[in-house]
């Protein structure tokens, strides 16, 4: 059992001289609040549950406040959340089979489900909170988690036989307890039974079908039993079954609600009076799961818009600022602005998202009409006054900075990039011509495959400084390199004389500040150094070697590489099923790494890096959801005009790392006292530099202000920026 105490917060933003920053080391969360499944009171607003998070309403203002590993909590992936409105105690139940208790500030694991021993089906499916017991039902029956000890207190398996079953839900009444499981309803005593003996839980219901045939869910209220079965409701009055209501439509939630029996269905929620007859209905909804009412408003969950309030005329969402969909498609970073598509598959409408200035902002169909229709986006490319993102299983968004967007039938376009002279490259993979460029004038041009690729299936598109065009080959068939100029074309593969890749899966590329093209493969990284030379000589890749305390090896041997980016330093980071790794820019050294056991990184497995060269933010993005790590290195400055220093002033108490960007690269950095004692000396990393706030003995600055002089290779220090110290 761990505990955490924690302050929640969002983005917690520092106020500096120069706007606004998010302090250096710091990670912030991404997560898509656009589809919520589960609301639960509490005695002052509700929890709310997505998929990937949790968050609170609270007060007259509607607070928000968002709950993720980022700011205290244990895991990530939430399968269902409990409450007890009364205390507010707040009890999460995850995807993995762990368990979360929130207690206001405290954050209490209770991981014995999903370390336990017991084999089975450990999916956690409801959590029903009475007294001081919180009964999680699972996939091998139900769990008893003590709400004062913060432990679990019992386990109980309630089929015949002492057979593993399947429990979704549970509640009580004044005699009985009842689990909704896979082999029917079971009925245990309320009092007076040893709940942890399957026998207790054999009672008969009074309806043999009842017995025996699978429920979803049971409630308890208005003096009688619901039961939701196939999409049908049924009741038990005194003992007696009966069928309750069906209509024909999908029921996702049973509550017993103010006095009435409330259905969430697809598209509409309906309210039911004891005796099955329809009440009232609202409709406009997608696919609601859930309703409650709080500061006299009436909330719904819907797993397709997210939180939505009904005033008593219209719907009104009140989703968390967050990206729409599972940012699983390409990311391409630009100074200011990350761009990102949903790659979520064939069905995924979520298109592309844009983050700048700590808001997300979304590009498809329910955003932008046009765009209705677009599915699968995999693939963005970022010009100066136009967006483009191909579509994996058809078709091209186009996002003018100036005019509305609009679609381009046609694709798969499975990569897109820019080149130096602003000429769009697009590849259509599979098509007899795959590869398009598009030119700053309009002009269109195909060009045919020039060596063999099964089927021509290509994937993501690199323009290196030479102008030669990178193409991820499909499976087994490594990398190709195109030269518009000349029309020649070469693959690389593994082996001498054919490239030398270290695997002929290729799964990223990526160029460096020195022009060298970084290949990110099944089994390792391999660099090409041709200088343009590929095309004319027999120029095959070199294979890095790292050096990892007294071992050596190539870098990333047996390792699948799934991500690259190069920062303001020209340092690598690299992407892995093992978590995030930052390497020096030779590759010889690993400076970090990044995993779910060090870090707020929510996946080990890394699918995508980009990099706001003008931040130093580096996105991540997992199967689990994007976050960012606020990194140590920017892009160089061409000026000393406009340095940053952040935070400024430096707050009490504030222990982290003070970030001086907007930096000439490979500039001296002195930090100095105003009477010119030497404080502290680095180099930039690309335009920044970072300080502890120690002086060169390990002590913490005394209150006062300290200057900044900066001085390029060769030059004189010159006064940039002072900092003000509190204490």
């Amino acid at each position: 059992m761990r505990r955490w105490s924690v302050f929640f917060f969002f983005l917690t933003m520092w106020v500096t001289a120069g706007g606004q920053g998010t302090p250096i080391g710091q990670w912030t969360e991404h997560l898509s609040y656009h589809h919520v499944a589960f609301l639960r009171a509490t005695g002052n607003g509700f929890f709310v549950a997505t998929p990937s998070a949790v968050f609170s309403v609270t007060g007259p203002d509607n607070e928000l406040t968002r709950y993720t590993t980022i700011n205290g909590l244990h895991s990530i992936g939430v399968s269902t959340i409990g409450t007890d409105s009364a205390s507010g105690i707040l009890v999460i139940g995850y995807n993995n089979s762990d368990l979360d208790i929130v207690n206001g500030t405290s954050i209490t694991e209770v991981p014995d489900l999903e370390i336990s021993s017991l084999t089975g089906d450990k999916t956690i499916h409801d959590i029903y909170i009475t007294g001081a017991y919180a009964y999680v039902s699972t996939g091998l029956g139900i769990v008893a988690l003590s709400l004062d000890s913060e432990q679990v207190s019992g386990t109980y398996i309630v089929g015949a036989g002492g057979i593993q079953t399947p429990v979704y839900s549970m509640t009580s009444d004044s005699m009985y307890w009842y689990a909704a499981t896979g082999a029917g309803l079971r009925k245990a005593l309320l009092s007076g039974s040893n709940l942890e003996d399957f026998n207790s839980w054999q009672i008969p219901t009074g309806d043999p079908a009842m017995d025996i045939l699978p429920c979803s869910q049971v409630v308890s209220g208005l003096g009688s039993l619901f039961v939701l079965r196939n999409d049908s409701v049924w009741v038990s009055q005194g003992g007696s079954w009966r069928p309750f209501y069906v209509d024909g439509f999908h029921i996702s939630d049973l509550q017993v609600y103010q006095g009435n029996v409330v259905l969430s269905e697809t598209g509409r929620v309906v309210w039911l009076n004891t005796g099955g007859s329809l009440v009232n209905t609202l409709t406009g909804l997608v696919d609601p799961r859930g309703i409650l009412l709080s500061n006299g408003l009436l909330w719904m969950a819907d797993m397709q818009r997210g939180l939505e309030e009904w005033n008593g005329n219209t719907i009104v969402p009140l989703v968390p600022n967050s990206p729409d969909g599972p940012l699983a498609g390409q990311m391409e970073a630009v100074p200011g602005a990350l761009w990102v598509t949903g790659g979520g598959g064939p069905g995924d409408t979520s298109g592309c998202s844009r983050y700048a200035g700590g808001l997300w902002t979304s590009y498809n169909s329910l955003t932008q009409p046009a765009l209705s229709g677009l599915q699968d986006l995999v693939s963005v490319a970022v010009g100066r006054d136009t967006v483009y993102a191909g579509s994996g299983v058809g078709g091209l968004m186009v996002l003018p900075a100036t005019a509305a967007p609009s679609v381009l039938p046609g694709g798969p376009v499975t990569g897109l990039t820019y080149d130096s002279s602003g000429n769009l490259w697009m590849v259509y993979s599979g098509t007899t011509q795959p590869l398009v460029e598009k030119s700053r004038g309009g002009g269109i041009q195909s060009f045919p495959l020039g060596v063999s690729i099964p089927g021509n299936q290509l994937g993501r598109i690199l323009s290196d400084d030479f102008g030669y065009l990178w193409i991820q080959a499909a499976p087994g068939y490594g990398a190709v390199c195109f030269n518009p100029a000349s029309g020649m074309w070469k693959s690389f593969m593994p082996g001498t004389g054919l490239g030398n890749l270290p695997d002929p899966n290729v799964n990223c590329m990526v160029m460096d500040k020195q022009g060298l093209v970084w290949i990110g493969t099944n089994s390792g990284i391999a660099v090409v150094e041709c200088g343009g030379t590929q095309f004319t000589s027999a120029c095959d890749a070199t294979l890095p070697v790292v050096q990892n305390d007294a071992f050596a090896g190539y870098l990333f041997q047996g390792q699948q590489v799934l991500s690259m980016a190069v920062d303001g330093a020209d340092r690598k980071w690299v992407g892995t099923a093992s978590g995030a790794w930052l390497i020096s820019e030779d590759g010889e050294q690993v400076i970090a790494q990044y995993n779910t056991g060090n870090s707020p990184l929510f996946n080990d497995t890394v699918n995508q890096i980009a990099i706001d060269g003008a931040s130093g933010e580096v996105f991540f993005s997992t199967p689990s959801g994007m976050c960012s790590f606020k990194g140590t290195a920017t892009e160089a400055s061409q000026a000393t005009g406009g340095v940053l220093v952040f935070p400024n002033p430096v707050p009490p108490g504030y222990s982290g790392t003070i970030g001086i960007k907007n930096l000439p690269e490979g500039s001296v950095v002195k930090i100095t006292g105003l009477d010119g004692r030497l404080v502290y000396q680095t180099i930039a990393l690309g335009g920044q530099a970072v300080w502890n706030g120690e002086d060169y003995t390990a002590r913490r600055v005394a209150s006062g202000v300290y200057l900044v002089l900066i001085a390029g290779s060769g030059g004189s220090p010159k006064l940039a920026a002072k900092i003000v110290f509190i204490h």
